[in-house]
């Protein structure tokens, strides 16, 4: 697979991986709605409303969670893949020693077709290390040296 054909993987699999964690935070809020209607049909002239008030809180937990998410989408929006880098950037897709990072948004670990990549933010302290860098450069981040190299 070449480095341009893997960089449209990468990007493919973040934009699933946010629709996925849109989806169900959605869902969730829906299951909350639902929970607080069955709540208040129940409850009339409860004393403590303790249930309304623990719903709340984990609907405001996850609104949050969809903020970043968004937030995340739009970082990932940002990125043209048809664009072959000559510095670390976002959007670049890395191959070092140590393995292959695709600077974009912070999802961490990802298995493509049995193999190990990392999809990582620029506000990462590793993006922020790596970010500006060409191929060739060799950069030390915390106790490892990381040699890129190649970017697209």
């Amino acid at each position: 697979m070449t480095l341009h054909t893997l960089k449209e993987k990468l990007y493919t699999h973040c934009q699933q991986s946010l629709e996925s964690q849109i989806l169900q935070a959605k869902k969730s809020l829906q299951d909350i709605r639902e929970s607080a209607q069955q709540d208040i049909k129940s409850s009339m002239g409860d004393k403590y409303e303790t249930g309304p008030a623990l719903l709340q809180q984990e609907k405001d937990k996850i609104n949050a969670q969809l903020a970043q998410v968004n937030t995340m989408k739009e970082v990932l929006n940002k990125i043209d893949i048809e664009i072959t880098h000559t510095e670390a950037r976002l959007g670049s897709l890395l191959e070092t020693n140590t393995g292959y990072f695709f600077l974009s948004i912070g999802l961490g670990k990802v298995v493509l077709e049995d193999k190990i990549y990392f999809c990582i933010s620029l506000a990462s302290p590793l993006g922020q290390a790596l970010k500006g860098n060409t191929s060739g450069a060799v950069i030390q981040f915390r106790t490892q040296s990381i040699e890129i190299k190649s970017i697209v």
